[in-house]
C-alpha cells in the first residue's frame, strides 16, 4: 500500500488472511472493548453499538509510529467509525484514536481524540469510498490523519508518549456488522532524515524567521 510520508518504514503488518475469529497472539484487546473479528479474511466489529479495539503488541514499538488500514466497506445508512489507534498502553488502557465516519458518499466527520477521549482535531467535509487508505501517525507530540495521500488533520498532545498502534471500530445501533469492514493493516516507524535533507530543512526554516 502507498505510504503518505516517504520516511515511513513498515515494522509489522496483518492482512487478516486466516480463519475466522479473533486477531490472535500478536494483538491485545483494550480493556473495556471487544475483540475485532476476522470474517472472510477481513476485519470488522464483533457487536453493533460496542467498540472493538486492539493494539498490535507483537513487537516493541518506537514512540514515533504510524497505523494504516484499507476502508474495504463503508456502506449502510447508520453512523460508523473506521478507526485507528496510536500509543495504546495495555497497563492503563489509554490510547490516541482517530476515525472517519461512514457511510460512504455524503460528507462525514474525521476526528483525532486524545487519551481522555476529547476531540483535539476535527473536520466535517470528508467523503470516503471503498478502497480508501486511512493512515494515522505521530512524531513527537504531533499527530496526523491521512486519507490516501491527502492530509486531513493535525493535532498536538503530549500526555502519552509511548505504546502500540492498532485498530478501533464502531457501528451505531440499527447498523449491520457488514456496514464497516477494514482490510490489510500495516504499522511502522519513521526513518531519520538524511544529513542532506536535514540541512535543506534548516536552510528553508531560516528563510522564514
Amino acid at each position: 500500500m502507498p505510504l503518505p510520508d516517504p520516511r515511513m518504514r513498515i515494522l509489522a503488518s496483518d492482512d487478516f488472511d486466516r480463519a475466522d475469529g479473533t486477531l490472535g497472539a500478536n494483538w491485545t484487546t483494550r480493556t473495556g472493548a471487544e475483540d475485532p473479528q476476522i470474517v472472510s479474511s477481513k476485519l470488522r466489529a464483533k457487536t453493533v453499538d460496542f467498540t472493538a479495539c486492539s493494539g498490535y503488541t507483537g513487537i516493541t514499538w518506537p514512540n514515533n509510529q504510524w497505523s494504516q488500514g484499507i476502508l474495504d466497506t463503508v456502506g449502510g445508512a447508520t453512523y460508523t467509525e473506521h478507526g485507528l489507534i496510536l500509543r495504546y498502553q495495555v497497563a492503563n488502557a489509554l490510547r490516541y484514536r482517530c476515525y472517519i465516519t461512514g457511510p460512504a458518499g455524503a460528507a462525514k466527520d474525521a476526528e483525532i481524540r486524545d487519551t481522555a477521549g476529547a476531540v483535539i482535531a476535527t473536520r466535517s467535509d470528508v467523503i470516503t469510498s471503498a478502497g480508501d487508505l486511512m493512515t494515522f501517525d505521530v512524531v513527537g507530540t504531533r499527530f496526523r490523519l491521512w486519507q490516501n495521500s491527502t492530509l486531513l488533520l493535525t493535532a498536538n498532545d503530549s500526555v502519552q508518549l509511548s505504546g502500540s498502534p492498532g485498530v478501533n471500530l464502531y457501528i451505531s445501533p440499527g447498523g449491520s456488522l457488514s456496514d464497516m469492514i477494514m482490510d490489510d493493516w500495516i504499522g511502522g516507524d519513521f526513518a531519520p532524515l538524511s544529513s542532506a535533507q536535514a540541512q535543506r530543512n534548516r536552510r528553508s526554516a531560516g528563510r522564514y524567521r
